[in-house]
């Protein structure tokens, strides 16, 4: 990697000891973060404290859900944030964003998973951008298929990030989001075919023969259009999908079960 200058963080913290909490008596941490119960109340059942000044990863989006929740709480509401869900985005060239867990953490919680992977090169907007290094990885549950986590890294991943933290809120599914559509040309297109990849039926990858490819593999399954391919494979075979494991059942006998 050639680059012009070297940005070191050497990490944040919070700025807690000029707030005059002491007067208050509110209490903090050796590092200066304001411990808080799940209701985000401190030690002074009056005080309330979210964001940078208490645990947790230092994200203005994450202290905005918080706000939300805090108040929500207050009010009696019952809510609360889905930590898992938060979007963690790093804004560098190319950027990179990420939601929910990652590889290394699935395999040390001894979680079962399997993964799509999408390359920015194989997608038609970020040819036209010039922008097709990069990638966009998901990472579901091996037999329910829920989505655990998910990685980008590529140009506007940032943006690219909030539908796979939807998908994680809502508990859901890759298929769900291959069965999606999603509007072409996009970037977007690239978390579609990482959504397929995790079943090994990508649309729009070749490899040097022409033979579609899936997470690196030759596809199982072809058809003259690509795009067409999957629904008229399904429609004519009989093809149905079957809740909740979202995988697919054949009830014509074609065979073509992936």
């Amino acid at each position: 990697i050639q680059g012009d200058r070297l940005l070191v963080a050497g990490g944040r913290r919070p700025f807690t000891d000029k707030l005059g909490l002491e007067n208050a008596g509110v209490t903090v941490d050796d590092r200066g973060r304001v411990p808080v119960n799940h209701d985000f109340q401190t030690n002074v059942s009056s005080i309330y404290a979210i964001g940078d000044v208490i645990p947790g990863i230092m994200l203005a989006h994450k202290a905005e859900e918080e706000a939300v929740v805090c108040v929500e709480r207050i009010m009696g509401i019952g809510a609360h944030v889905n930590y898992d869900a938060i979007p963690d985005v790093v804004y560098t060239e190319p950027e990179i964003a990420a939601v929910g867990k990652t590889e290394k953490q699935l395999k040390e919680a001894g979680i079962p998973y399997k993964k799509g992977k999408f390359p920015y090169s194989a997608n038609g907007r970020a040819k036209a951008l010039n922008a097709t290094k990069g990638f966009v990885k998901i990472l579901a549950h091996e037999q329910t298929d829920r989505i655990l986590g998910a990685q980008i890294i590529g140009t506007r991943a940032g943006d690219l990030i909030a539908e796979l933290a939807v998908a994680v809120e809502f508990g859901a599914a890759s298929e769900d989001i291959a069965r999606s559509s999603h509007a072409h040309p996009t970037l977007a297109e690239i978390v579609k075919e990482a959504a397929l990849a995790v079943d090994n039926r990508t649309l729009n990858m070749r490899d040097a023969t022409g033979v579609l490819m899936a997470s690196g593999r030759p596809h199982r399954h072809m058809a003259s259009s690509v795009h067409r391919s999957w629904w008229h494979l399904e429609q004519g075979c009989g093809l149905a999908r079957s809740h909740p494991a979202h995988s697919f059942r054949n009830v014509g006998g074609c065979g073509l079960i992936p």
